[in-house]
């Protein structure tokens, strides 16, 4: 899918965090897995696609000047919701709280609820989930010590769908817990 992706438009940049996919490559990758799901595809007409100008390398103040893609989304009904995590008694199993967001959808109210558990490739992408279901948490995937905790997680959200994304360099990490 990426491959063939990368034959209509850029897939990721050439200086501005090139070790992961830009917005494009998301929404390839994210347009196929829907299709692979069974539910409706992603559609691009949902987003206006620009360009943003990264001045600096992440993390750095080192010049680039960088075009990157930038996706937005054209019409926002889905609601961040920051109190989701304390009325459920939510915890995590580590002293310092990694990534979690929840979004509600009035919009999509009958439509499935969707737990993301993420690495970095999915970090902040929210915006290709969480107008196409009722409910959608994204938890890092640090928050999974165990299998202990991802019950925990699974049985406290109680998703429909669960995507978990990881990049093969985190594969032995994972697997041995």
């Amino acid at each position: 899918t990426m491959l063939e992706g990368k034959k209509r438009m850029p897939v990721n940049n050439q200086k501005y965090d090139i070790t992961h996919w830009n917005e494009n490559g998301a929404f390839i990758v994210l347009k196929e897995l829907y299709t692979r799901l069974g539910l409706e595809p992603l559609d691009i007409e949902d987003y206006e696609v620009t360009e943003k100008v990264e001045k600096y390398l992440p993390n750095s103040h080192y010049v680039i000047n960088e075009s990157v893609p930038l996706y937005t989304l054209k019409e926002e009904n889905a609601i961040l919701d920051r109190s989701w995590m304390e009325a459920n008694e939510l915890k995590y199993p580590g002293d310092t709280v990694s990534y979690f967001s929840y979004h509600r959808n009035p919009a999509k109210a009958d439509a499935p609820r969707i737990l993301v558990i993420h690495d970095s490739y999915l970090a902040e992408k929210e915006k290709f989930f969480k107008e196409n279901f009722s409910e959608t948490f994204f938890l890092h995937r640090y928050n999974i010590y165990n299998l202990d905790w991802f019950k925990y997680y699974v049985d406290k959200i109680d998703p429909d769908i669960i995507i978990y994304e990881n990049p093969e360099r985190s594969w032995e990490i994972d697997l041995y817990k």
